[in-house]
């Protein structure tokens, strides 16, 4: 019988005499390798094994040699049975994975859904603009009235550690001095925006929308980016209240998607979740 080693492909025809009854075994003398030892059949009774071989011919699942059937393939070296059994677990946990689904903004993973369960981002887009529930202009009203005593506490705090840090670095720069208001001043500022921009652009939600289980989309349902939000809440924001002495902000009330001016130039609205 012809034996070849599946690792290097070495073959030698060994006479079935010489090879013991209960071998299941066999090294490979060229690359020092072993591999399974599939016999043959020869006269007589087989030879005792847990698995009886079976009469025929079988095409190894693997490497497709046709080969007599047995347990083993002659060529690859793969056990039949273990080899079906991976191929079953590989199908199970790719049908597992089929069954998920990861929100595109927080990582979260869970079950097919519209909405993620973690950060209530959209997963699948609704299919037309018209079956989303668009947030009204009172119930945006007590969100902002939320989050503008949330950035008052914190321009609060973060605006007395600058001076107590200032009075320390500058003893000369006096609190009081007009350059001094105008550096706070402009932290405060920076703050603020920084409070919009980055909740805006992490999750669609501040605070106060949090609260209220709103949050700001495109305008076809998925997440806007720090970009797209910077664009809303400093630029769209500054239009729509003092260049524009809150009309920007009315707009609201009368469209019919509820946008206000600050919307329209960034793409976006508000709905509820």
């Amino acid at each position: 019988m012809i034996i070849t080693c599946p690792h290097c492909g070495f073959s030698a025809d060994v006479s079935p005499e010489n090879i013991p009854a209960d071998s299941t075994e066999a090294t490979c003398p060229k690359c020092k390798n072993s591999f399974p030892l599939q016999q043959e059949d020869v006269e007589g009774p087989p030879a005792a094994s847990g698995t009886q071989p079976v009469e025929g011919e079988a095409t190894c699942p693997a490497c497709g040699r046709r080969q007599p059937a047995g347990s083993y393939c002659i060529a690859c070296g793969i056990d039949y049975a273990k080899w079906h059994r991976r191929q079953e677990q590989a199908r199970a946990d790719a049908d597992a994975d089929a069954e998920q689904v990861t929100c595109p903004f927080c990582g979260h993973v869970q079950s097919p859904a519209t909405a993620c369960l973690r950060c209530g981002g959209i997963l699948s887009p609704p299919a037309s603009r018209e079956s989303f529930a668009y947030a009204g202009f009172w119930v945006r009203c007590v969100a902002a009235v939320v989050d503008s005593i949330a950035v008052w506490i914190l321009q609060l705090l973060l605006t007395m550690v600058m001076g107590a840090m200032v009075g320390l670095i500058a003893p000369n720069f006096g609190s009081e001095s007009f350059a001094s208001i105008i550096l706070l001043g402009l932290f405060s500022s920076a703050v603020g925006m920084a409070y919009y921009v980055v909740f805006t652009g992490a999750c669609g939600q501040t605070p106060g929308k949090m609260l209220l289980r709103l949050k700001v989309v495109r305008s076809d349902g998925t997440g806007i980016t720090y970009g797209r939000a910077a664009l809303r809440e400093i630029l769209g924001k500054f239009v729509s209240f003092p260049l524009t002495l809150g009309v920007g902000y009315l707009m609201v009330v009368f469209d019919a998607r509820k946008q206000g001016l600050h919307d329209k130039i960034a793409d976006t609205c508000v709905i509820h979740l």
